[in-house]
């Protein structure tokens, strides 16, 4: 399984936004992540069910399926966390896939990297309640995130649910290179965090903007007022995979995936112990 024997503590003292921080968190080896990679179905119905068995895995203490309002259609997988307080950091990616292709890169990856944070960060109490969410039908215009933050969830509306967010963290298409945020669409305050702890960690991180692309899951949320962040790993060299029967495993590219992960760890205990203070 993913994450048994597979963990290792990191306690790091870094200064961020002018402040030394102490940052502890879990990290998981790249071997079981690429099991479960490569494992991931092809069928966008199986997808949203494997995406509940990440959240299972991992414990999770409360798993809640969110449906889009049709018959016959993948519903929201969401993973909560609670914390100290009842503001909410949000990680988000989407589970389904185009037809053409296998949709590791796009994004199969961001999926697997969900439960990896999620585990990641809760061997240690944090300030924040996280929701970690793997959206439905993205590729068909964004339609599960944005039913999401129209009805809310479990009884809490729409509103006053994207009122309660502190933060938004979109992954969408890592893995097929070195990490990237596409700056237009983020949060600079958030990038900023990012890029400063990617010196820190002695991580690369690019400002690559996807506007000719697409829009993604932050899309939803931002529309809302909530602040985004997206992460990414496409360039002028690799975004022709997107949409592709060259969207497999020979597009992925482990180390670089790894480092995402790495550095997004230790980014949202970041914004856990910055945000709302």
């Amino acid at each position: 399984m993913l994450l048994r024997g597979s963990l290792f503590h990191l306690l790091l003292s870094l200064v961020v936004c002018g402040q030394s921080t102490k940052i502890t968190v879990d990290l998981i080896d790249i071997a079981p992540m690429e099991q479960r990679l490569r494992a991931f179905p092809l069928k966008n119905d199986e997808r949203q069910g494997r995406a509940r068995l990440l959240f299972e895995d991992i414990k999770c203490p409360k798993i809640v399926e969110v449906p889009l309002g049709k018959k016959d259609v993948p519903a929201n997988v969401v993973c909560i966390y609670p914390g100290e307080n009842q503001k909410m950091i949000w990680v988000g990616a989407h589970f389904d896939k185009v037809s053409a292709g296998e949709g590791k890169i796009d994004n199969a990856t961001g999926v697997v990297l969900l439960s990896a944070l999620a585990k990641s960060l809760a061997s240690v109490p944090r300030r924040h309640t996280f929701v970690f969410s793997a959206f439905a039908d993205e590729e068909k215009g964004l339609l599960g995130s944005a039913a999401l933050v129209k009805k809310g969830i479990e009884g809490v509306k729409g509103k006053e649910l994207m009122a309660g967010i502190s933060g938004m963290v979109n992954i969408d298409s890592v893995g097929a290179g070195a990490t990237a945020v596409a700056l237009s669409s983020s949060d600079k305050e958030f990038a900023g965090i990012a890029f400063k702890l990617a010196e820190q960690l002695q991580l690369g991180l690019r400002s690559v903007n996807v506007d000719q692309v697409g829009q993604s899951d932050g899309a939803s949320f931002q529309k809302q007022g909530v602040r985004v962040v997206e992460f990414h790993s496409l360039d002028n060299s690799n975004w022709q995979i997107l949409h592709s029967p060259k969207d497999t495993m020979e597009a992925f590219r482990g180390k670089e995936y790894h480092e995402t992960y790495k550095l997004l760890a230790f980014f949202l205990a970041q914004l856990d112990l910055y945000l709302d203070r």
